[in-house]
Order: C-alpha cells, then sequence, then structure tokens
C-alpha cells in the first residue's frame, strides 16, 4: 500500500506501486475553463478595439471632408464586429455626430 498526494490530501492507493504527486484532473478542467475565458476575453478585446479603430478612422474622415454621412453610415455598418460597440442601424447616424 502505497500514499499519493492528490489536490492537498494523502491518499492510500493500492493500484500505484510508486509515489506518485499527480494532480486531481478535476483541478486541472477548473484551469483549463479558466484560461479558456481568459482567451476569449483577450479575442473579444481585440475584437472591440479593431472594431473601434475602424469607426474612428471613418469618423475622422466624415470631420475632414472627405466622406459624406451617407457614405460614413455605409462605411461604418460594413465594419467587422461594430455590434460590440453598441452600434447598429438605429443609432449609426448619433455615433457618427457626436
Amino acid at each position: 500500500m502505497f500514499w499519493f498526494c492528490s489536490s492537498k490530501k494523502l491518499v492510500k492507493s493500492t493500484k500505484n506501486k510508486r509515489l506518485t504527486n499527480r494532480p486531481d484532473p478535476d483541478r486541472i478542467r477548473v484551469y483549463e475553463q479558466q484560461k479558456g475565458v481568459q482567451y476569449m476575453s483577450k479575442v473579444k478585446q481585440w475584437a472591440e478595439d479593431t472594431a473601434e479603430k475602424a469607426v474612428d478612422n471613418i469618423i475622422f474622415m466624415l470631420k475632414d471632408g472627405q466622406i459624406d454621412l451617407t457614405t460614413a453610415v455605409e462605411k461604418t455598418m460594413k465594419v467587422d464586429n461594430v455590434n460590440m460597440l453598441g452600434i447598429d442601424e438605429n443609432n449609426v447616424e448619433e455615433a457618427l455626430c457626436q
């Protein structure tokens, strides 16, 4: 009979013939889920940042006089992930004219 440490508890093991320090599978699963959340939040932040930069460029061109309001609305609605900024068909003109 041997002892091994699993999640801060010593557990008797008759299966293993050597001492092992194996991590608890449930803890690994939770850690992987937490890492996934971190990766997802980074991807979401990246998507928001890229959409915001694209909309800022469109606003700059609108204020500079390079494009008119209808073209700005069309270009804004074609930006990927623009809905993450809270911009949709109903309030796109308000967002551009602020």
